[in-house]
């Protein structure tokens, strides 16, 4: 019975932390912010200056063995009222409603580099963003056009980078939209930008289900001992 218990303990162990091979680490959300920034899209003009706001989400997941932003959850929560350095279309002001970041169709992480001390950098995508906007012109109490649905996909590759000792997460240049300049009659498209710092708390993990398994297995064996020994 002792033998047997040591090896099934013994086993459980070897399957939940192989040497050299690392679960992916899931870090909940604890901190964060945004700095969002608004160009025209070919010429780069500043339409909004860059504005920092509060993040929120749910949580990120990094593998460091293969350098894997693996899945992550993200939202910026609705944000005050943001004064354009110029106007775009009829509008002077805009606010975010909301935006929720998760990886899109096809997302992979590439170009992993450990740098080293627990610091790893990154390029990751796409990324869906399904954002809710209002806007205003500057003469308006009430919003010209209020909680607009703007689905988005980030088709290019961002930057990124993770501290695994603090949890910290950079996402650098998501878009979070692109408005068609035709609709506002403007010529060029407005890119709105999205540079994230997320801060994390490490999931502690439930004991291994291989554990729990082998115990189980070993107290069903020494009950038909006994049974048969009867």
């Amino acid at each position: 019975m002792g033998k047997a218990l040591v090896c099934a303990l013994a086993l459980g162990a070897l399957l939940v932390a192989r040497p050299g091979v690392a679960a992916p680490i899931t870090y909940d959300y604890s901190a964060g912010m945004v700095t969002i920034t608004a160009t025209t899209s070919t010429n780069g003009t500043v339409i909004l200056s860059s504005t920092l706001v509060d993040l929120d989400g749910v949580f990120v997941t990094f593998d460091a063995d293969t350098i894997d932003l693996t899945d992550l959850s993200l939202t910026i929560p609705t944000t005050g009222i943001f004064a354009l350095t110029a106007p775009y279309g009829e509008y002077e002001e805009f606010r975010i409603e909301s935006a929720d970041i998760s990886p899109g169709t096809g997302y992979s992480t590439v170009a992993g580099v450990d740098v080293g001390g627990g610091f790893y950098t990154f390029a990751a995508g796409p990324l869906d963003i399904n954002g809710v906007y209002s806007a205003w012109d500057l003469d308006d109490i009430v919003a010209d056009v209020m909680n607009v649905p703007v689905p988005f996909t980030d088709t290019s590759f961002i930057s990124g980078s993770i501290d695994i000792n603090t949890g910290t997460l950079t996402l650098s240049g998501i878009t979070l939209t692109s408005l068609p300049g035709g609709l506002f009659g403007e010529d060029e498209d407005l890119l709105v930008k999205a540079d994230i710092t997320f801060v994390g708390t490490e999931v502690i993990p439930e004991p291994s289900t291989a554990i729990l398994v082998g115990l189980g297995l070993v107290g069903l064996a020494s009950s038909r001992r006994r049974s048969f020994l009867k």
